[in-house]
């Protein structure tokens, strides 16, 4: 199976919220829960859940929404005067029977859940208040002073004494409510409170738990069980007279005649095992009353409750709707009833034998005359026949067997399936087994043509079922739907899916959620359905755009008539939609497969009624879409009821240039247009110059050409030079052009460059018979070997450094010294060769004094001059070590003291230099700026000295104090210098260059004597990794170093004086 993304959705649908409306067919006038029925002044009252007040004025006939309500948990009238109590202090008023009704305040937001009236008092309770009006006055409140109390149900019997429920307890107040004592206790589970009835002052019922029904006749001191077999819970009683009450509950109603002591049991019969639990019951004379439950259910009695009839026609579970012949049918559990107007309903007989057949499995009208059912049970059903139009039924002879599907393609030709599918030609006088694999959920389109489900995939039949093939892939399938050979539908999981070649590819669309059922009557008009509580959604167009529906109630079955979901629930509930589906949609996707002059624009259209035809696309370089052009779309009609996608490609477009596009279609002579798409057309070619394999004295470059049209560009060179304002010189590119619609890299190797040198580049081409010159492009040159020796070393190892050679460099060798470089010792390796670097350590371990400080240094040739690399000072024993570099006269009577300094870690501190004019007598201290020091590598420090003696010797020493396990001063050897023998310029052992802080978090700073031309960061395998262009700067802040890894890395500062510097730092 093929499978490919429908293409307006990209990856996923959108789910509109829609403003749906439903239309409740059944029960009238509404599907709410009931809780309370009244009767008063000859008109009848019923509160229920969806705040709602319904009424009747015809004896219960037929019951009318008569108005929205704010809260509703108790109803009562007291002859004309009436009050509807409810949640936050919701409190409804009526002094005309009901007629009008208004909002009262009685001070209160709690919830209530009682009132009781008399005419000198209205007593309406919370869980822990009553709140009380007296001839008239405004409503006062009084506590109920028990601790841990909830009552749940308060009934007044006179206008002081009054009851109330809390769990297990039954209390009774003598005193409106100022004292109470408690006259029930209940110590079994549950406990519960589901009716507290008094039919006068001194005689009530009280019913809890599941079956614990007692009565009083002395109010309330004594209660005795009420006599019969109380299954369920009594939900509500009412008393015509002294003798004759009702009592209802979950599927029964109950009634006595000699005031209580026998009770006659009454099954309703609306569905056989019941959960309709009644919730109230009242009546208007001794014959005519009313009972009601949940779910809208009303029932009515004219004859003193010997028999109920129904509001609605039907309070069964709703399994199918159909229309054949526009009829409409409805299967509830067991019977079936036909409408012409879906507000008269009549019952069919039904097709079911109640003893040996007694469902209905499957049915179909297959004309306003003729239909068939499959009753019985899913594994043993039976075919009946109907010709009179369900009026009587016929069982056909031998037709026993499986099936839970049934589906006639005319009066004689049909199928049923369970775990086999089989056929009938003579209507379902004989049949014949076709195939034996599980499938399910099967359909025939014509004889020939099936479908089936089998392990949650879809398969297809082309031989009248014999043979299946797969054609789902491994889509999951929860329900799939053909209109016609051609047009199929899947709800899978989290996706939507449509063919047009009877499923040979499918259109996919992901979905937010996954839903069970799809139904479609038109190529257009469809819906998604989720089970039971779950939203549903629709769609007019195809699919391209999906509105949710929100559900009146959860729903057990789902059809689509006349272009409207019908959705079925217990009960009998039936509804439609009342949706008012768009007609036309056209819509365009982003453009695609975009050049310098052309793009391909993707647009999908669909419509209900009427045709769309004369599609076209405009296309303007305004958004006015002034001068705009056509081209025609294919298909240019889209006929009623059907949607196509179209693909059009736009050519002759300038380049690099702002299009819009919208599609256009005519509806009988109107304009129908979709969104707008915008587009930039590419330049009609470009260029890019890249640099690889950066030397310092070549490069390779690498020309990047790409044309975006059909002219092509040629003479294709490079222009450079060291000046960006004088590029005088050519470099000539094979190939040098570049055919229409292609791209090209050419690589070429330019060489003879100097050194460290910035150079400056331009790609010059033609187009369109026009010179054009790229942006500059630039690279600097590398400045040639670099060494670094590594400042980590233990006394008995060897040296060792790190070269990296972008040129031939020979002759390398450590020196190394107390007093200069005084000593040389080969190294291993003692070259390399252009583009080769790495590590590298000296021949033999060096012979050390230990109790002497030395100056360190790795020396190489390379092109007839000297490099060396920095210098590290050593001492084997000395974690802390201090070395001179040199000193220089300032003045007559001032020097300036350099030091060298490498703490291996440790921090130092009080960093000073003193000295005297006798080596044994150095009683001076001058400090350095800054004092306290922590590095790993050699860096240098320096200090002043003033108001010397000019021709004096003077002697001094560099020291420090650090904690490397106890806080000891660490000095250097000892040092001496005469102010008329120093030269005022520095001779430095060392370039003075300081990087700090290292170790380094996020940013390093430099500071040097000279100017900076650049600072280049290397790893220790010799690639670089980060390059700061800084040039003319002596002093930086800026050295950004976040993305780097932790490790160790060299820094590479070139200096204006053509000095090449190296340092160590550690990353954290």
């Amino acid at each position: 199976m093929k499978i490919r993304l429908f293409f307006f959705c990209l990856l996923f649908t959108q789910l509109f919220i829609a403003q749906n409306s439903w239309d409740i067919l059944n029960p009238k006038p509404s599907s709410a829960n009931n809780k309370s029925v009244i009767y008063s002044g000859g008109v009848g009252y019923i509160i229920n859940n969806e705040k709602q007040l319904l009424y009747t004025i015809d004896n219960g006939e037929t019951w009318t929404i008569k108005q929205p309500i704010t809260s509703a948990n108790s109803i009562n009238f007291s002859s004309n005067v009436g009050y509807i109590v409810g949640d936050q202090g919701s409190v409804l008023k009526s002094v005309d029977s009901g007629v009008t009704w208004t909002s009262i305040n009685i001070g209160t937001t709690e919830n209530l859940n009682s009132v009781s009236i008399f005419a000198d008092k209205i007593i309406i309770s919370s869980g822990t208040k009553l709140f009380i009006s007296t001839y008239g006055s405004a409503f006062s409140s009084k506590t109920i002073n028990i601790e841990n109390i909830n009552a749940v149900k308060v009934v007044f019997t006179t206008p002081t004494e009054g009851y109330f429920y809390s769990y297990r307890r039954l209390f009774k107040t003598f005193d409106t409510g100022t004292s109470w004592t408690e006259i029930l206790t209940y110590n079994f589970t549950p406990a519960d409170l589901n009716m507290l009835y008094f039919k006068n002052k001194n005689e009530g019922y009280i019913n809890f738990g599941h079956n614990e029904f007692k009565k009083t006749i002395d109010g309330g001191q004594t209660w005795t069980n009420v006599p019969g077999d109380w299954f369920y819970a009594i939900n509500s009683m009412y008393f015509v007279n002294d003798n004759t009450g009702f009592a209802v509950g979950r599927g029964f109603i109950y009634k006595t005649i000699d005031n209580g002591a026998t009770w006659i049991r009454y099954q309703e019969n609306f569905e056989k095992n019941s959960e309709v639990d009644l919730k109230s019951v009242s009546f208007l004379t001794q014959n005519i009353g009313s009972a009601v439950a949940n779910d809208g259910v009303i029932l009515k009695t004219n004859n003193g409750g010997a028999t109920w009839t129904r509001n609605a026609f039907t309070y069964d579970t709703v399994r199918e709707i159909k229309k054949i012949d526009d009829l409409f049918y409805v299967q509830a559990q067991h019977d079936i009833y036909k409408s012409a107007d879906k507000l008269i309903w009549q019952k069919l007989t039904s097709p079911i034998i109640p003893d040996e057949y007694p469902y209905i499995v499957d049915f179909q009208m297959v004309t306003a005359s003729i239909g068939y059912a499959l009753v019985g049970t899913a594994g043993s059903s039976n075919l009946s026949k109907t010709v009179d139009g369900g009026q009587t039924w016929t069982m056909i002879p031998n037709t026993y067997g499986g099936g839970r599907q049934l589906q006639f393609l005319n009066e004689n030709v049909g199928y049923r399936t369970d775990s086999d599918i089989y056929k009938t030609t003579d209507g379902g006088i004989t049949w014949v087994k076709i195939t034996s694999p599980f499938y399910y959920n099967v359909y025939f389109v014509t004889e020939n043509l099936a479908f089936g489900m089998s392990d949650s995939k879809l398969h297809r039949s082309t031989d009248g079922g014999t043979t299946w093939n797969l054609i789902s892939g491994e889509e999951y399938v929860a329900s799939y739907q053909f209109i016609n050979a051609e047009e199929g539908f899947i709800a899978g999981n989290n996706a939507f899916l449509k063919t047009k070649d009877g499923g040979l590819t499918w259109e996919k669309i992901t979905m937010y959620g996954t839903y069970q059922y799809v139904n479609f009557q038109t190529s257009n008009i469809g819906y998604l359905t989720g089970q039971y509580n779950e939203n549903h959604a629709y769609t007019d167009n195809g699919g391209a755009t999906w509105n949710s529906i929100s559900k009146p109630f959860p729903d057990i079955s789902r059809f689509v008539i006349d272009k409207q979901l019908y959705i079925g629930g217990t009960h009998g509930k039936l509804a439609v939609t009342n949706l008012t589906h768009a007609n036309v949609y056209l819509s365009l996707k982003a453009a695609t497969e975009i050049t310098a002059q052309k793009a391909k624009i993707t647009g999908y259209g669909s419509i209900n009624n009427g045709d769309l035809s004369n599609l076209v696309l405009e296309y303007s370089m305004q958004n006015s879409f002034a001068n705009a052009l056509t081209l025609n779309a294919n298909p240019t009609t889209i006929t009623a009821g059907r949607n196509s996608s179209f693909t059009v490609t736009i050519d002759q477009l300038l380049p690099n240039t702002t299009y819009f596009v919208r599609a256009k279609g005519m509806i009988a002579g109107i304009p129908k247009y979709s969104n707008v798409v915008e587009f930039k057309t590419t330049p009609a070619f470009s260029q890019m110059l890249t640099f690889t394999k950066r030397k310092s004295k070549s490069v390779v470059l690498n020309t990047k050409i790409t044309s975006n049209d059909d002219k092509g560009v040629q003479n294709i060179k490079i222009i450079y030079g060291i000046d960006p304002n004088d590029l005088a010189n050519t470099i000539e590119l094979s190939p040098n052009a570049a055919a229409p619609n292609e791209s090209i890299t050419i690589v070429s190797l330019l060489e003879n460059l100097l050194k460290d040198t910035t150079y400056y580049f331009k790609v010059k081409l033609t187009y369109n018979e026009a010179e054009n010159l790229s942006n500059v492009y630039s690279f600097t040159t590398l400045a040639g070997p670099s060494l670094y020796l590594n400042p980590y070393r233990q006394y008995f190892e060897p040296f060792n450094a790190y070269v990296q050679a972008d040129e031939m460099v020979t002759d390398l060798m450590f020196q190394y010294g107390s007093q200069s470089f005084e000593n040389a010792i080969t190294a291993d390796p003692t070259s390399f060769g252009e583009g080769e670097g790495g590590y590298i350590q000296s021949s033999s371990v060096p012979v050390m004094d230990q109790n002497k400080t030395y100056y360190i240094r790795l020396k190489g040739d390379h092109d007839n001059s000297v490099l060396f690399s920095n210098v590290e000072v050593y001492n084997p024993y000395s974690p802390i070590v201090l070395a001179k570099n040199n000193e220089q006269a300032i003045s007559n009577n001032s020097v300036k003291i350099n030091g060298l300094i490498n703490t291996r870690g440790f921090t130092a501190s009080n960093l000073r230099v003193i000295y005297g004019t006798s080596p044994s007598l150095l009683n001076n201290i001058v400090n350095f700026d800054p004092s306290t020091v922590m590095n790993y590598e050699t860096n240098p420090i320096s200090t002043e000295i003033s108001s010397l003696e000019f021709n004096q010797i003077y002697y001094y020493r560099l020291v420090a104090q650090s904690n490397t396990g106890k806080l000891t001063d660490y000095s250097s050897d000892l040092y001496s210098f005469n102010l008329s023998q120093l030269k005022t310029t520095e001779s430095s052992a060392i370039n003075t260059l300081i990087i700090y802080p290292n170790p380094v978090s996020d940013y390093f700073k430099i500071e040097t004597k000279e100017q900076m031309r650049s600072v280049d960061v290397f790893d220790f395998q010799g690639r670089l990794i980060k390059s700061f262009n800084i040039s003319g700067r002596t002093l930086d802040n800026n050295f950004n170093i976040q993305n780097l890894n932790s490790g160790v890395y060299l820094v590479t500062v070139k200096l204006s004086s053509g000095k090449i510097i190296h340092k160590k730092f550690i990353k954290k």
